[in-house]
């Protein structure tokens, strides 16, 4: 739903009259409906089951993709977001059980990388299938066709069976340690990079549209890149985190691409030529962490901490989008708002920093 609405946006903006503010209040709504459910995703996983939760999620999608391209008004899409919150909320609590408790410790990183890299996947196909359908066919049948993919994700899901323990013999519903400071951490840091890459997804390819003059088809296709790169990189980070035990740097290291990647994008009108070096950092960085942070909370086998941070990363990615589109209203400048992002991820750059740094007392 995000990746499609950002792709999206110059026909739905146009079609409904909105501000920046306006449209990234729907990205706003979805995720702060998918962050009240995220803080009952221990419980649910626990009375539910992962499975069970699996299907409800793929339903609720087509739902709320459905509501989308049937809206007669804005305010459907803002209730069709506000739908799909629930399985943004559930979505990495019941897909990291689901590796908990099918796949075997020594691969849980490379399961998690692939996991992961389906996020990516879903911006990749909505960038380059999106735009195309959009301008032949309209955009409510671009977004409408999204709902045969969530089908087909619940087709997937329907053979599958409950499976009591893990492969490894931990209970699936068990909490490990509780909130470790490992938790807490990366709720942070995720509140930090969550703010900034919703707002890049949401309005870079209106950036591009608007101030660099591409063709929507174009400027979806941004997307797609951070997408494909983003995937790849995500692959790649499962497989590393199969062969290293501290993942801090490497977080700081990702944080620290995006940062530098939205500080050149400040300058691309000026210079385009840019542009790719900030699809790149951004896609090698603020569009791959998760895997890491997913990998170190599914070694504490830990539903919970996974709503935790997935809590802290809902909450930065509702302000990211309102926050950027109020900033370059209020302004009308874009590079005020890719500013502004830089400086979030540059924080979670520093915390990363501080957290390796202090490794021997951080639990990681």
């Amino acid at each position: 739903m995000q990746f499609g609405l950002g792709v999206l946006a110059p026909h739905i903006t146009a079609e409904f009259s909105l501000s920046r503010t306006l449209y990234g209040s729907a990205v706003s709504a979805m995720l702060l409906s998918g962050l009240v459910v995220s803080l009952a995703t221990g419980r649910l996983v626990r009375l539910w089951g992962e499975i069970r939760l699996l299907r409800v999620l793929h339903a609720v999608a087509i739902a709320a993709f459905a509501i989308v391209a049937l809206a007669p008004g804005w305010h459907w899409i803002v209730a069709a977001a506000v739908v799909m919150g629930v399985p943004v909320g559930l979505g990495n609590p019941v897909t990291n059980q689901l590796i908990i408790t099918r796949v075997e410790h020594r691969r849980q990183g490379t399961a998690t990388g692939i996991k992961q890299s389906g996020v990516q996947v879903g911006a990749l196909f909505a960038g380059v299938a999106l735009p195309p359908v959009a301008v032949a066919f309209g955009w409510r049948t671009a977004i409408g066709g999204l709902a045969l993919v969530a089908v087909v994700g619940l087709v997937l899901a329907i053979p599958l069976r409950a499976r009591a323990d893990s492969i490894d013999g931990v209970g699936g519903a068990g909490e490990g340690a509780g909130l470790t400071k490992l938790a807490l951490f990366l709720a942070a840091y995720a509140a930090l990079m969550g703010f900034g890459a919703s707002a890049v997804f949401a309005f870079l390819p209106l950036f591009a549209y608007q101030e660099l003059a591409m063709q929507t088809i174009r400027a979806g296709q941004l997307i797609a890149l951070i997408g494909l790169l983003g995937a790849i990189s995500r692959v790649l980070m499962g497989i590393i985190g199969n062969r290293v035990s501290r993942l801090e740097p490497w977080l700081a290291a990702m944080a620290a691409a995006s940062s530098g990647g939205l500080l050149l994008l400040a300058a691309v009108p000026e210079r385009p030529a840019l542009l790719w070096l900030t699809i790149i950092g951004f896609g090698i960085g603020a569009a791959a962490w998760q895997a890491a942070a997913m990998l170190a909370v599914v070694r504490e086998h830990a539903a919970r901490s996974t709503g935790v941070v997935m809590s802290g990363f809902l909450f930065g990615m509702i302000l990211g989008p309102l926050s950027f589109g109020w900033v370059t209203d209020r302004l009308n400048s874009y590079p005020a708002g890719w500013t502004m992002l830089a400086f979030a991820f540059a924080i979670a750059g520093l915390l990363s920093t501080v957290a390796a740094v202090h490794a021997r007392t951080t639990v990681i």
